[in-house]
């Protein structure tokens, strides 16, 4: 409570200023942004990853042209740009939530706060903690449990002594006011936490899941330069086949030619058929099927 009780300024004693519970409020939303990031990154990994695997799955086909090579820069390249756009979003909203402690849910704000009021008060109790307050220089409280010591008091503890010391109108109120300040900032943090991890979350899903897939086809038109005058020409080199494809092509379409030629011949000659079978061989599996 020293951070409380030095904001006071013009206020009446036990009467701490709002400045208190938004520097608390400060503190944790200021580490946000950083498991906010971690999160990202791994949703950005792993977008990558299967956005790799689509591409080679649909234009690997297409290697030798450099086709799959052309669309896999553009895609990571608007990828890029889309993720820029998301961290700005961010770091926006983490902006927006470490300015000024704000809500309209007034009515959840209010019953987390009698919850939480209720439970650091009993566990106040449970605590039964020794009067509040210690000194300054905690060398004089070791000195006091020294000279106890040398006068034959022992087993002195700094607790137990702090209970001899009386109690001002500043200490009564002082759990109080500061189980107030405990409760009314754990209950905006359940609600502004809540908030912020749906917003981070829409974040990246607009922008950079759905915004990929809003940009990705003006992105390729204008990449692969499909607008220009050569379009047939580079959609020709795009589609060109790979070297080792189009030589086996070359030689299974000789060996079918071959083929093909060799069939012909053997119609040509008298008693054979295309299946391999002469006409005496077709009359003896007639005569076997009539025997049976």
């Amino acid at each position: 409570m020293d951070f409380a009780a030095n904001a006071i300024t013009r206020e009446l004693p036990a009467n701490y200023p709002y400045a208190v519970k938004k520097a608390y409020v400060a503190r944790f939303t200021a580490r946000w942004l950083q498991p906010a990031q971690n999160f990202f990154e791994k949703m950005e990994q792993q977008f990558v990853k299967e956005l790799k695997q689509l591409v080679a799955i649909h234009f690997s086909q297409f290697a030798a042209g450099g086709l799959e090579k052309a669309i896999l820069e553009i895609v990571l390249t608007q990828l890029k740009l889309c993720s820029n756009r998301t961290q700005e979003k961010m770091v926006e909203c983490v902006a927006l939530e470490h300015e000024e402690p704000m809500t309209s849910n007034e009515g959840y704000l209010a019953d987390y706060k009698a919850i939480f009021y209720a439970r650091y008060t009993e566990h106040y109790k449970r605590t039964d903690p020794p009067t509040s307050g210690r000194p300054r220089n905690p060398v004089h409280m070791q000195n006091v449990i020294t000279n106890l010591a040398n006068m034959g008091i022992h087993h002195n503890e700094e607790d137990l002594l702090l209970r001899l010391r009386p109690a001002t109108a500043a200490d009564a109120t002082l759990p109080e006011v500061a189980i107030e300040i405990m409760a009314e900032v754990r209950a905006y943090y359940q609600i502004a936490f809540k908030r912020f991890v749906d917003y981070i979350a829409l974040i990246i899903d607009f922008n950079l899941l759905k915004g990929l897939d809003r940009t990705i086809d003006e992105a390729l038109f204008v990449g692969l330069s499909l607008g220009k005058h050569d379009v047939r020409e580079r959609a020709s080199n795009f589609l060109k086949e790979d070297t080792d494809l189009e030589r086996r092509r070359i030689i299974l379409d000789q060996d079918l030619e071959r083929f093909e030629k060799a069939c012909l011949e053997f119609e040509n000659i008298p008693g054979v058929r295309l299946a391999g079978l002469s006409d005496d061989d077709d009359n003896r599996v007639e005569d076997s099927d009539s025997d049976d």
